[in-house]
C-alpha cells in the first residue's frame, strides 16, 4: 500500500474511532440509546474499541481486499 494512503488512513480511522466512542459516551451520559440496552451497547463499545485497532494493525501488512474481509469478519468470530 502507498505511504501516503498509510499516513492518510491511520489519523482517519482514529477520528472515526473518537467520534464513534464519543456518542457512545453521550449516548451513556443522557441515557439515551444505545445505552438503555446492555446487551446492544456493550458490544458497540467493544467493537469500537477494538475492530480500529485491528484495521490499523492491517493497513501495512494486508492487501485491501482481504484486510476489509478480515475486519469484517473478526469481530463475528469470536462467538463461535
Amino acid at each position: 500500500m502507498d505511504q501516503r494512503v498509510l499516513q492518510a488512513a491511520r489519523p482517519a480511522i482514529g477520528l472515526l474511532q473518537g467520534l464513534l466512542l464519543l456518542g457512545l459516551y453521550r449516548a451513556s451520559s443522557g441515557q439515551i440509546w444505545p445505552a438503555t440496552n446492555g446487551l446492544i451497547f456493550a458490544p458497540l463499545v467493544l467493537t469500537a474499541l477494538f475492530v480500529p485497532l485491528i484495521a490499523i494493525s492491517g493497513l501495512g501488512n494486508m492487501r485491501p481486499v482481504p484486510l476489509a474481509v478480515w475486519i469484517a469478519l473478526r469481530p463475528h468470530s469470536a462467538r463461535r
